[in-house]
């Protein structure tokens, strides 16, 4: 606990190595700051995207808003400001290559 001389043991190695490692992020997870909602295709996702992954049911049961269906498909971040992340902006980016260099599918 704290600040100290000791050198750490191999038990303690782990866990802060642990520690560090939970906050890292896959590279599709990422968020980019640069990014804004209007830089993913809301109207593809809406109209082509999610009735091939969801039910039609589950859609018209579900009332969530634009920002949750995107949050729940990991295609923006968590917490507002909603930015995309990697995964959003691959898969629903208007124009992909100016946030990810050298991006092609």
């Amino acid at each position: 606990m704290g600040p100290r001389r000791a050198s750490a043991t191999a038990e303690e190695e782990r866990r802060l190595s642990e520690k560090r490692r939970s906050r890292d992020l896959p590279f599709d997870l990422r968020p980019f700051i640069s990014a804004t909602l209007q830089d993913l295709d809301l109207d593809s996702f809406e109209r082509s995207y999610l009735p091939v992954v969801l039910p039609a049911d589950v859609i018209e049961e579900n009332q969530r808003s634009l920002e949750q269906k995107l949050m729940s498909m990991r295609f923006t971040t968590v917490e507002a400001p909603f930015y995309p992340t990697a995964l959003g902006l691959m898969v629903m980016g208007k124009d992909t290559r100016q946030f990810i260099a050298g991006f092609y599918i």
